[in-house]
């Protein structure tokens, strides 16, 4: 058994490339075309996929070892 994964376009990720990146990785950077995953977030964000809203006053940074 072999498994394909198609070459999603920058924005996109998942099977098939059918699910859209946040558009809230830090610096405008591009999700993780398999799990959509950021390696950090823009300030007012966080979650894996940066699609969860941080209450304001609370700032924190992932950082990628």
């Amino acid at each position: 058994m072999s498994l394909y994964f198609a070459a999603c376009s920058d924005g996109e990720f998942g099977k098939d490339c059918s699910y859209n990146c946040s558009g809230n990785c830090l610096n405008g950077a591009v999700c993780e075309k398999y799990n959509g995953a950021c390696d950090s977030c823009s300030i007012g964000y966080e979650g894996l996929r940066c699609d969860k809203g941080k209450p304001i006053g609370s700032i924190s940074l992932k950082l990628k070892s």
